[in-house]
């Protein structure tokens, strides 16, 4: 029996239609499906093209598109937006070239010369028009003979800048000559080749800096210097080259190099905590590439120069708290100072008093066997430090009150005072001692052998002074 609905004819009319609306989806669907579908081919897709008459009704990013400058209120474009600076980023310091050590050839000890003759060379000043001030740097230069007699009268070395300097330092050959422009927080290194009498600044150009002066390398072409940045550095005269040595923590106490060229003692801050550093004694080679501490000081430091045979350094500030079971007391009274081996070992104190702080500068003597310094006198005390701090000190006269040329021996412990006076220097010989007094009236220059007899005066100009430095004849004739 047939149902009711499939014999109406509304029914096989839908029928149809359905079949054909399924009959066209179906072809839809398989014209859609990419060639090689059915046989299971991965399906690359390929971008899509823009039909080119299809309206893009923004812009695409990455066109080019027009801006329009903005306009005033009169009418008129304004002026574009001004462009910022970035703030700079901070240039890191950087670190030192580590090297490996020296390959130069170290220099040969020298000996003694065997008589006085040689050239001093004095820095004085003209009389400035305040009180207690310097005035322009003058230098001078003398000749002596055999036995530091007095050959000809001074004569001024023609130095046109700078004009006012707090150092020099003729190189070990006589050819240059290195002044100390005075500037805080020491002085800008300048030199003079006394052979064509150029002149230029050791400062990087077009940079200021200033710093600490330490000494030439016997090659007579390299200098010690600590700058404002706290580098320590060692310096080419001609070339200009750097060597960093190391970056410090504060100024360069004290610093030199040894007599072979090889290596340098100078004292610095260690830091042994994370809020604690100690005033060291350190050393390390000409390359900076091996840069070590041996002790910490039990005081206030200054690294002075080493022996000439290299055996000893010597400073002052103590062996270090723990380095010796005697306790810090005894050595405080015993002289500030002291002997050490290049190594850090067998420190050992002096027994004249010198007066450290003051810019003296004890001396060795050309045989390594006596120091000559400014030391203070028995039962006096030094002029410029007075305890009473309402007297007016008279400077420089104050720094001849209380002081004396003294000597020891650094094996015998043997300690002479050769006579009144400070800044004591030896010969070429190491026979006689130059230093400066006033006992005539003036600061002048004194000579005196050191055994204390043949004491005379070498100059009479009266200037001020202070500084000298003798040396070998060979080395006076620029």
């Amino acid at each position: 029996m047939k149902h009711p609905m499939t014999s109406h004819p509304l029914f096989w009319l839908g029928i149809g239609i359905l079949a054909v609306g399924l009959l066209a989806g179906l072809s839809f669907i398989f014209r859609s499906v990419p060639e090689g579908m059915q046989s299971g081919q991965a399906i690359v897709s390929s971008p899509i093209e823009t039909p080119a008459t299809a309206e893009i009704p923004w812009p695409v990013i990455g066109a080019d598109i027009t801006v329009l400058p903005a306009i005033g209120p009169d009418g008129k474009p304004l002026p574009p937006p001004p462009t910022f600076t970035p703030f700079p980023t901070p240039t890191p310091r950087p670190t030192p070239t580590r090297r490996p050590g020296p390959t130069v050839t170290p220099f040969p000890t020298r000996a003694p010369a065997s008589n006085a003759a040689g050239g001093i060379y004095y820095l004085a000043y003209e009389a400035a028009q305040e009180e207690n001030t310097l005035g322009k740097s003058l230098l001078f230069q003398l000749s002596l003979g055999v036995q530091a007699e007095k050959l000809t009268e001074s004569v001024r070395v023609p130095i046109s800048q700078p004009e006012v300097f707090g150092a020099f330092a003729p190189s070990p050959d006589g050819r240059y000559l290195l002044l100390l422009q005075r500037s805080m927080p020491g002085g800008t290194p300048h030199i003079i080749d006394r052979e064509t009498n150029a002149h230029w600044s050791l400062a990087p150009e077009g940079e200021h800096e200033s710093g600490l002066f330490f000494g030439w390398h016997p090659n007579s072409r390299q200098i010690l210097f600590w700058n404002d940045r706290d580098q320590l550095l060692v310096i080419d005269v001609e070339s200009r080259e750097r060597t960093i040595l190391g970056f410090m923590i504060g100024p360069v106490q004290g610093a030199a190099f040894s007599p072979d060229g090889q290596n340098i003692a100078y004292s610095s801050y260690l830091k042994i905590s994370e809020n604690q550093a100690r005033e060291a004694l350190w050393t390390t080679s000409i390359a900076g590439s091996d840069a070590h501490s041996l002790f910490t000081f039990d005081a206030a430091s200054y690294v002075f120069n080493w022996s000439p045979d290299s055996r000893y350094i010597l400073y002052m500030g103590g062996p270090g708290v723990g380095r010796t079971e005697e306790p810090f007391e005894e050595y405080a009274t015993q002289g500030p100072l002291w002997l050490v081996e290049p190594d850090g070992e067998n420190p050992s104190p002096l027994a004249g008093s010198f007066i450290g702080g003051s810019g003296y500068e004890p001396a060795w003597s050309p045989d390594s066997q006596w120091i000559t310094f400014t030391g203070l006198d028995e039962g006096r005390e030094y002029g410029c430090f007075s305890p009473d701090k309402s007297k007016k000190i008279d400077w420089p006269t104050c720094e001849f009150v209380g002081t004396g040329v003294y000597i020891e021996n650094v094996q015998s412990g043997e300690l002479r005072r050769l006579a009144s006076g400070i800044r004591p220097v030896w010969s070429p010989d190491g026979k006689w001692v130059a230093f400066l007094s006033n006992v005539g009236g003036a600061s002048d220059i004194w000579v005196v052998q050191t055994d204390g007899s043949n004491l005379h005066q070498v100059t009479t100009d009266g200037l001020m002074k202070t500084e000298i430095i003798w040396m070998f004849r060979e080395e006076s004739k620029h």
